[in-house]
């Protein structure tokens, strides 16, 4: 035989034994529970919603009895993004009666859409070593978006363990969205408002920064939370002075949120009335409602 093809058949004997071996040689084992994987269990619900089944409860217990085995692979299937192919084929599958894409779709797109809320069914605890990793992954530039913002939610829904690093993607100026999101998810997920107290000064410090968009969202996240009036509600009552219009409309919502602890701020949103729209003027009225309802019939009360 002539060395070519001794050569070639030597090549073509180690890509055989290598796609035997890559088929067929033992992986990583993926946690099991009563028998079926976490990847199965994850699907089965699927776990995807606040409002859950009985199978989803179910699955949610499965995914709790894993434990810290899980976070490799919720961390690895998080990272999935839909090409833009497989977009395509959906549109066209779910036409069809039945076939919609978690019933035809591929396992990666049911597991990246499910593990967010795998770390969910953990618990803060149980996840808390995975916050290095998930705050990797979310300021990680060259990993897909969704993946970038999978991350950002479960650190939200971590409470107080994932709260610094949504608080250091708001204080080191990252982009607009970035920021805007992380402040977002800290005044909209229930979970994150058990240990919200340390966001409190930095969303006061963003209720004058340069970027509207940044100041009209820490108003918001901060009328969301309804936390330490003592300090957010002279801040907001601030803001009602501040140029941009959105942070003014903001600012109102958020006081009206916190009704009647927000009485200190009953002189600033009079003053603010003072030349403005009447839009609002109304909206001040509608805020003056909840804050201090005989402001409107009796005139400014003695006190403010």
């Amino acid at each position: 035989m002539k060395r070519g093809k001794r050569v070639a058949l030597i090549l073509a004997v180690c890509v055989v034994v290598g796609i035997v071996v890559a088929v067929f040689w033992p992986g990583e084992k993926e946690p099991e529970y009563q028998g079926k994987k976490l990847s199965e269990w994850l699907a089965e619900g699927p776990i995807t919603a606040d409002q859950h089944s009985a199978a989803q409860e179910k699955a949610m217990d499965a995914v709790r009895h894993m434990g810290t085995n899980a976070l490799p692979y919720l961390l690895r299937w998080m990272r999935y993004e839909r090409p833009p192919w497989r977009n395509r084929l959906y549109a066209f599958l779910i036409r069809f009666p039945n076939k919609g894409p978690l019933t035809v779709a591929g396992r990666p797109d049911v597991l990246a859409t499910c593990a967010p809320y795998g770390f969910k069914s953990l618990g803060a605890e149980a996840a808390a070593p995975a916050v290095p990793d998930l705050e990797r992954l979310m300021n990680d530039r060259k990993a897909p978006p969704i993946a970038q913002a999978r991350a950002a939610w479960v650190l939200a829904n971590l409470g107080s363990n994932g709260l610094p690093a949504l608080l250091a993607v708001i204080t080191n100026q990252a982009s607009t969205a970035k920021r805007v999101e992380a402040i977002s998810l800290i005044g909209g997920t229930p979970a994150c408002r058990l240990g919200q107290g340390p966001a409190v000064p930095v969303l006061i410090d963003c209720l004058n920064d340069n970027d509207v968009y940044v100041a009209q969202g820490a108003a918001r996240a901060l009328g969301e939370m309804r936390m330490e009036p003592d300090l957010v509600v002279p801040a907001l009552a601030n803001c009602l002075k501040d140029p941009r219009a959105d942070v003014r409309e903001w600012a109102v919502r958020a006081l009206e949120r916190y009704q009647e602890r927000a009485r200190s701020a009953v002189p600033a949103l009079l003053e603010a009335q003072a030349g403005a729209s009447n839009e609002f003027r109304i909206r001040i009225e509608e805020a003056l409602g909840y804050i201090a309802p005989e402001v409107l019939t009796n005139g400014v009360v003695k006190g403010f």
